[in-house]
């Protein structure tokens, strides 16, 4: 067990470190918290075994600690998260954090998968997306063709991305066998989708 002053890699006072730390999504924050507690509990045993047992008290009563504030801040999520969301396409931060999830769950969806060019199928979502206007327009570009091209349900897209964005990859996704007409109805209704397919169309 190596003990240092300073977290190695990080340039800057514990006090920065805190903000940086106090910055992340609240479920991030509990995993980070859930994490250190582990490192206690692990640190406890080895000082335990040493016959070090006040200090190993002490630090198992830390790490439950931890786990307390873990549980506390992953409530708090979820008190915010609907908000947070909500806001995201608003702020630039908050937005190239989605965005950057939007494409590693298109990655995802379309691996191994290629266009009737040979090309992989990836850069035609991204080519869509770059055509967009609105932040939430590239959003649901990158994402229009995941649920209907892969496993990755409607209800995750709805649950990382909020009911606007899933209720635009929702109208935009055509099921097998679906009339036409009926789809591009449904299209109409939605003006992000509809936003989007006329990309969808220009780019094919």
């Amino acid at each position: 067990m190596k003990h240092t002053i300073h977290v190695p890699g990080f340039i800057g006072s514990h006090n920065q470190l805190a903000e940086e730390m106090g910055d992340l999504y609240y479920d991030s924050l509990a995993d980070l918290l859930g994490n250190l507690g582990d490192k206690m509990k692990r640190d406890a045993a080895s000082d335990h075994q040493r016959g070090r047992m006040k200090l190993s008290t002490e630090l198992a009563a830390a790490a439950d600690h931890l786990y307390g504030a873990a549980e506390r801040i992953a409530a708090a999520w979820l008190v915010c998260k609907p908000r947070v969301i909500d806001a995201d396409y608003h702020d630039r931060d908050c937005f190239d954090r989605l965005l950057l999830l939007a494409r590693v769950i298109a990655e995802k969806a379309h691996d191994g998968q290629f266009d009737k060019s040979g090309n992989p199928y990836i850069s035609h979502p991204l080519a869509v997306m770059s055509m967009a206007d609105t932040g939430i327009d590239k959003i649901v570009a990158i994402l229009h063709d995941v649920v209907e091209d892969s496993d990755i349900s409607m209800e995750t897209i709805r649950n990382l991305f909020g009911d606007e964005v899933g209720a635009a990859v929702d109208a935009i996704t055509r099921s097998a066998d679906e009339d036409p007409e009926a789809y591009y109805a449904r299209v109409r209704d939605n003006d992000i989708a509809l936003r989007v397919k006329h990309l969808d169309l220009k780019h094919n």
